[in-house]
C-alpha cells in the first residue's frame, strides 16, 4: 500500500496561531467511507484507507514523501482505465484555482477526466463547475478517504474572518488536523462530512465555503484550503471557461493579509 502525503501551509493571523507545513509524522482515527463526523486532536501514526470501490487503498500521511508506481484502475472499478500514482511531496502544491497540481494528466481548463497521481479523487464544487460533474454526489459513498469532509482551523481566541477551512476526503482532512491541533496552536475541531458549495449553506454549525474562497489547492485538487475573509472572483461559476480548451481568467484576488 502506498503512502501519499499533504502538505499544508497555514498563513499567520491576528490573535494568535502559528504557521508551519505538515512535515513531521501526523496521526488521526480510523476512517470509513460513510461516518458522519470524527474528532480531530489525537496523535498517532498515519492510517490506511480504502474505498469502498475496488479501485484504490491508500495511506493518508502527513510525512509521507508519496512515489511508487503509477498504475491502471481495474476493470469494473470506478472510474476504471484512468491511471492511479506515483506523485511525490514535492508536486503536492496547486493554487487557487481547480485542476491545478498535477503532476500528469493536466491538460486543459476542465478537471474532468484527469488521472490521480495521488490517487484520491479532486474535491467536488457544484454541478457545471470546470467539468467536475463525474466527481459530485452520486460517487460520494465510493471515495478513496471516505466522503468530502471540511474542518475549521482557527487559533483559539479568533473570529469567522479568521477561520480557514480544510475540505478533502474524511481521511486526509483528519490526519491534517490531527497534525496541526498540537503542533500549531490551534483549536480542536470536528470533521464534517458536507460538500464546498457555491452558495451561503449551513450544515449544523459548519459554514460551507464559496469556491471563491479557496486560498489553494493541493494534491491534484483532492485537498482545498479556504478562508472566509478571502474572495478570488474569477473563480466563480459564471467567470469559468466554456471549455476545456478555453483558457481560464486571471486570479482576482482580495484579502488584507494574503499576496498569493
Amino acid at each position: 500500500m502506498t503512502s501519499y502525503p499533504f502538505n499544508l501551509s497555514i498563513f499567520r493571523r491576528k490573535g494568535g496561531g502559528g504557521g508551519g507545513r505538515s512535515g513531521t509524522s501526523g496521526g488521526g482515527k480510523s476512517a470509513s467511507s460513510s461516518p458522519s463526523s470524527s474528532k480531530g486532536g489525537s496523535k498517532g501514526p498515519s492510517f490506511g484507507v480504502s474505498s469502498s470501490s475496488k479501485s484504490t487503498s491508500r495511506t493518508a500521511s502527513s510525512s509521507s514523501r508519496g512515489g511508487g508506481s503509477v498504475t491502471v484502475i481495474p476493470s469494473g472499478s470506478l472510474f476504471a482505465g484512468r491511471l492511479s500514482g506515483g506523485a511525490t511531496r514535492d508536486s503536492v502544491y496547486g493554487n487557487s484555482r481547480i485542476g491545478t497540481g498535477y503532476t500528469y494528466g493536466g491538460y486543459g481548463s476542465f478537471y474532468g477526466g484527469r488521472p490521480f497521481p495521488y490517487g484520491f479523487y479532486p474535491v467536488y464544487i457544484e454541478r457545471g463547475y470546470y467539468g467536475g460533474d463525474e466527481y459530485g454526489p452520486t460517487i460520494n459513498g465510493n471515495r478513496t478517504g471516505g466522503p468530502l469532509s471540511t474542518a475549521i482551523v482557527q487559533p483559539l481566541i479568533s473570529t469567522p474572518e479568521d477561520s480557514y477551512y480544510l475540505i478533502g476526503d474524511q481521511a486526509s482532512v483528519s490526519v491534517v488536523l490531527n497534525f496541526l491541533i498540537p503542533n500549531c496552536g490551534i483549536a480542536d475541531a470536528t470533521v464534517t462530512n458536507t460538500y464546498i458549495n457555491g452558495t451561503s449553506v449551513f450544515n449544523g454549525t459548519a459554514l460551507v465555503p464559496h469556491p471563491e474562497q479557496v486560498v489553494q489547492y493541493y494534491r491534484s485538487s483532492s485537498m482545498a484550503l479556504a478562508l472566509l475573509s478571502y474572495n478570488n472572483s474569477a473563480a466563480l461559476l459564471s467567470r469559468a471557461p466554456a471549455s476545456n480548451a478555453s483558457a481560464p481568467p486571471p486570479s482576482q484576488r482580495t484579502h488584507p493579509s494574503l499576496s498569493g
